[in-house]
């Protein structure tokens, strides 16, 4: 899966806006209006059992529904790459994979 977030003169992507471009072999297309100046969440829920992944925006989800996690690929998470494809900056924080935990069953403090 890929996102891409663009202000203006985008390789890929829509100028102003989020988009789930997909991967090397599955779905994507869905886009959001872009927030400035300001941290936003970006969350990305594999479920291999189902072959299916969404991806939330400050909260919303980018496609209307859970796209196709691979179709000829191997039904595994191999490499998370955060890169900012040439941009002049590019910031990333608190990262966080966890396989062993479903997401339902996490608790979460916001303080």
């Amino acid at each position: 899966m890929q996102v891409v977030l663009c202000v203006t003169g985008c390789t890929f992507g829509i100028p102003g806006s989020v988009v789930n471009i997909g991967g090397s072999d599955g779905g994507g297309g869905g886009s959001l209006p872009l927030i400035t100046d300001q941290w936003v969440e970006i969350i990305a829920e594999v479920d291999l059992t189902a072959n299916t992944y969404t991806v939330f925006y400050n909260g919303t989800p980018i496609d209307a529904t859970p796209q196709t996690w691979t179709v000829t690929g191997v039904l595994e998470i191999q490499a998370v790459d955060l890169f900012s494809n040439g941009s002049t900056e590019s910031y990333n924080d608190n990262f966080w994979l966890d396989t062993t935990l479903p997401v339902e069953l996490m608790n979460f403090t916001v303080s």
